[in-house]
């Protein structure tokens, strides 16, 4: 068992709940008001930053633990869910990597 506390939230402007198309949606980070002020501090340094982030909308009716057709298209094999980027994971997290702006 692994207890997550979240330190933010991201925004975007996006409605559906899929898993592809998403090179050109923007999304925004907005942390959590009780970290330190200096939690950033130095960050404008890098060029990108790793984001962990935990699929809260996923039916937990739809987590997949084996193998899927990725996308849900038949024409492709199926591969097991930790080697595609569908949400419907068991642990339900995600990595991306972000811009700093």
């Amino acid at each position: 068992m692994i207890t997550l506390n979240p330190i933010g939230v991201a925004y975007n402007e996006r409605n559906e709940i899929e898993d592809d198309y998403w090179g050109k949606v923007v999304s925004k980070i907005i942390l959590d008001d009780s970290l330190p002020e200096d939690s950033l501090s130095g960050i404008e340094s890098f060029s990108h930053v790793e984001i962990i982030f935990y699929f809260h909308k996923v039916d937990q009716a739809k987590i997949i633990t084996g193998a899927r057709h990725p996308r849900n298209d038949v024409k492709l094999p199926k591969a097991g869910i930790f080697s595609q980027r569908g949400k419907n994971r068991p642990n339900q997290l995600g990595l991306t990597t972000a811009r700093v702006i």
